[in-house]
C-alpha cells in the first residue's frame, strides 16, 4: 500500500519525484497515511517537544488532542476547519459525561498519578 510512496517506486507520489510546485504547497503539513501513523506521528511531535516520555501516554494524547475528547462548548461558537469547510465544534466526548462520572475518572487518575509516574520513570530507565 506504501510502495507508491517510496523513491524506488520512481512516481509522482514520492517526494523524490514530486514535481517543485506540489513540494513547495506541501511544506508545513503533517503527513499521514492512516490513524496508526497519525498516532505514530503524534507520538513522536510530543516526544520531540517533551523529551523522555512514555509512548503510551503520547500516542494518547496525541488521540484526545485529534478527537477532541476535552473539548468544552463555549458560549461564543467556534469553529474548526476540515478540508475548507467550517465546522462548527461539538463538546467532546468527556464534558458530555455525567458529572458524577467525570469527578470519580478525575479521582482516580490524581489518586493513580504518583504510581503511574513511577512506573514511567523506570520504564524509561530500562
Amino acid at each position: 500500500a506504501t510502495w507508491k510512496y517510496l523513491s524506488v517506486s520512481i512516481l509522482e507520489y514520492s517526494w523524490a519525484h514530486c514535481p517543485a510546485k506540489v513540494k513547495a504547497a506541501l511544506l508545513g503539513l503533517t503527513a499521514t497515511i492512516d490513524y496508526c501513523e497519525s498516532a505514530l506521528g503524534g507520538a513522536t511531535q510530543v516526544m520531540k517537544n517533551g523529551g523522555r516520555v512514555n509512548i503510551a501516554g503520547t500516542a494518547a494524547q496525541s488521540d484526545t488532542s485529534c478527537n477532541g475528547y476535552l473539548d468544552k462548548k463555549s458560549k461564543k461558537k467556534k469553529y474548526k476547519t476540515k478540508g475548507g469547510k467550517k465546522i462548527e465544534k461539538k463538546e467532546g466526548l468527556f464534558h458530555s459525561l455525567n458529572e458524577k462520572l467525570r469527578d470519580a475518572i478525575i479521582q482516580v487518575a490524581i489518586e493513580d498519578a504518583p504510581q503511574t509516574r513511577s512506573e514511567n520513570n523506570a520504564a524509561l530507565e530500562k
